[in-house]
Formats: C-alpha cells, structure tokens, sequence
C-alpha cells in the first residue's frame, strides 16, 4: 500500500491491527487496540492499522502515535475484508494480525490462518449473542474479556492460548481500560 513509511529498524516485530471505529459502533475496539499498539511500539515493534470505519478523530489520534492508517472499503469480515488485511500485512511483513470487532467469524479467522499469519482475536463477550463467534475459532489466540469464562459460547482449535482479562490490562497514554 503506497505512503506507509519506511520501517528504519528492519529487525522491529511487526503488527497489523484491524479495528473499526465510528459514531455508530463506537470507539472501543480502536481504543483498546491503541493500547495494545502503544505497548508494542514500547518494546521497539512496529504498528499499522488497517480500518474501513474511522473517524477523522480516531486517524488523527493513531497518526499522532506514530500508528500509520490504511483504510479501504470492504464489508468489515468479509473475504475480501480479510484478504485487504493480508496484503497490508504481508507488505508490512507483520508476524501478528490483531482483529478487534464482532464480525471477524471464521471465515476471516481461516483466511489469516491458511496465509501463515498468527491471529489475536479480540472478544469482549465471548460470543455471546454473536452468531459469527460461535463456533471454533481458528486462531493464534483469542483475549477474552468477559467477567464469566463459562458463559464462552464457542470452543477453540487445539492450541489456541485464551487469555482472560484479568490476566492483561490495556492502558493507553490516556485511559486504562479494563474489560
């Protein structure tokens, strides 16, 4: 993708992040992803955001970060949704995906996985009430944040690390977020 800087370290890890935020669905997904992005930046990785919903705000506030921006228009879980997040991923040489939103199902989830690109899946209420989610996830890892772990509603492939939310807290520069 044309205008994404010049990475001065070559050796840095890498992470491509795909979140949503708009007046609609809100800010949340971004902003806990911001912190996840902060807290890599901190250990000397790189970060990009991939979103087909912003706000002129939202941009603003990664781009003061230091977090370049690539948007595109594509139905958000779709193929082609996640084949976009591919390319910019593979460009950026990223290890990682960061997928933050509820229509990420496993359609998306198998996508990322067959092209060799680990997932961190973000879910706040651990499928419920979310038809896409509720069935196996295929991913690297997916970060729960629901107050209950039995209430999940969906299992998970062999091997895929859960991580509660008790056992991380996102804090950006400016709100600690605890889910």
């Amino acid at each position: 993708m044309p205008g994404l800087p010049r990475d001065k370290n070559q050796n840095s890890p890498r992470l491509a992040i795909r979140a949503d935020g708009s007046s609609s669905i809100g800010t949340g997904h971004v902003m806990r992803c911001l912190a996840l992005a902060q807290a890599w930046q901190d250990r000397g990785g790189r970060v990009v955001f991939a979103m087909a919903e912003t706000t002129p705000a939202l941009r603003e506030r990664l781009e003061a970060e230091n977090i370049p921006v690539v948007c595109f228009s594509a139905v958000t879980g779709s193929q082609e949704d996640a084949q976009r997040t591919l390319s910019l991923a593979r460009q950026v040489e990223a290890g990682w995906v960061v997928a933050d939103g509820y229509h990420f199902g496993a359609a998306y989830q198998q996508v990322v996985k067959e092209a060799g690109l680990r997932l961190l899946l973000v879910d706040r209420n651990g499928g419920a009430g979310n038809h896409l989610l509720q069935r196996v996830v295929s991913c690297a890892a997916v970060l729960l944040s629901v107050v209950n772990p039995e209430r999940v509603c969906y299992t998970v492939s062999q091997g895929t690390l859960l991580m509660e939310r008790q056992q991380l807290c996102t804090c950006t520069s400016e709100h600690c977020w605890f889910w």
